[in-house]
């Protein structure tokens, strides 16, 4: 997508509204680009009504006297001033309310439309942050071949700093993680505006799970299917990006089975299923599985591969490969409390004919892209 002017944008399909400015304007002027990237929300503006969400688009005011001063000053500095929001609450009906509000806000602080871009994620995907989607799109739109990193930053609330006397705890370090993953100093609003900080640390520990310490053990899928005569059913059991598919795929391929999911089939997978265990076909049942009542498959060898996968770890896969793929919808945080809420740990006197394999960390081998080592 290339962008030669400035004008007003709404990708439907990324759920994202964005004004890009002149791109024109900033390649000549700034061939090291100075970036002064900020959140919205409680970074620049707060409900004047005092409400913690803002009742309209018209509830807001500066979240210090001397926010527009202060972005006048960086403009003078040839910076360029770009603001990234999550609005998830919005709709494609809705967010244009979100965009006046920041062309009023920018109104009001005096910044002209050649100074400044916004781009607005109200889809819960790899646009929305602290995933990079927003500030990739940024970077293409205004075709920046240069940043200055030390003088560019970041700045928003969510720093994921704790409770203090007389301060609640931030809703969440999106924020922070933000600028960690695009790769710019992170800023809080008191520091960017001259405010007095409360020195409340933020503290935030890598993500590095435990992985890839045993192999995979080939061989004790290869006893199991080669083992009879009869015909096979592998049922999946793991959350979400527990790594389920990625190994349907590859036993399929390997074995010769026949996948059936309902995320795939949808309202056929009972009919399919059915029709596959008359014809006595070997197959995979690749759902979350967390409990197997009624799972019968009378003449079948039956095998549970249990992906016996944190919580944590699957939720920071779930996020990475939405980093990856934008457009996947992220799994809510719901549907791992309900999965792991029912789950019942699989054991082999459950069924009739029945082997479990475990599959822990120790077993996967995960990606060493920088994508995978994002904060989320």
């Amino acid at each position: 997508m290339k962008i030669e002017s400035f004008f007003y944008q709404h990708i439907r399909n990324k759920h994202i509204f964005l004004f890009p400015m002149n791109v024109n304007y900033y390649c000549e002027c700034n061939p090291s680009s100075k970036l002064a990237c900020f959140d919205l929300d409680s970074t620049l503006i707060i409900p004047k009504s005092g409400h913690v969400f803002p009742v309209d688009k018209n509830d807001w005011r500066p979240l210090y006297p001397n926010v527009g001063v202060v972005l006048q000053q960086l403009v003078q500095k040839n910076y360029i001033i770009a603001i990234f929001t999550n609005q998830l609450k919005q709709t494609e009906f809705t967010v244009h309310n979100i965009a006046e509000k920041i062309r009023n806000v920018m109104e009001f602080f005096q910044i002209n439309t050649e100074s400044y871009c916004y781009f607005i994620s109200y889809g819960n995907n790899g646009y929305r942050k602290p995933m990079t989607g927003m500030y990739d799109l940024f970077i293409k739109c205004l075709q920046l071949d240069s940043i200055n990193h030390s003088l560019s930053f970041y700045c928003g609330d969510a720093a994921g700093r704790p409770a203090a006397k007389g301060l609640k705890k931030d809703h969440s370090y999106v924020d922070w993680a933000f600028a960690q993953n695009i790769g710019l100093l992170f800023k809080l609003p008191e520091e960017v505006f001259y405010q007095p900080c409360d020195n409340r640390p933020i503290n935030h520990v890598k993500f590095n799970p435990t992985i890839g310490t045993k192999p995979f053990p080939h061989k004790d899928f290869d006893v199991f299917m080669y083992g009879t005569d009869k015909p096979k059913v592998v049922i999946m059991v793991g959350a979400p990006a527990s790594g389920k598919s990625t190994l349907a795929i590859f036993l399929a391929e390997k074995y010769g089975l026949t996948i059936f999911s309902k995320d795939v089939n949808k309202t056929k997978f009972d009919k399919l299923v059915n029709e596959a265990t008359k014809a006595k076909t070997s197959m995979i049942i690749d759902n979350t599985n967390p409990v197997r009542q009624g799972i019968q498959f009378p003449g079948y060898d039956k095998l549970i591969v249990f992906h016996d996968i944190p919580r944590e770890l699957c939720m920071h896969l779930n996020s990475y490969r939405t980093q990856i793929e934008p457009l996947k919808p992220l799994i809510s945080s719901v549907v791992y409390n309900v999965y792991f809420g029912k789950l019942v740990i699989p054991d082999e006197n459950e069924m009739d004919d029945l082997t479990v394999i475990r599959l822990g960390p120790e077993h996967m081998t995960l990606p060493g892209n920088k994508e995978f080592q994002y904060f989320y």
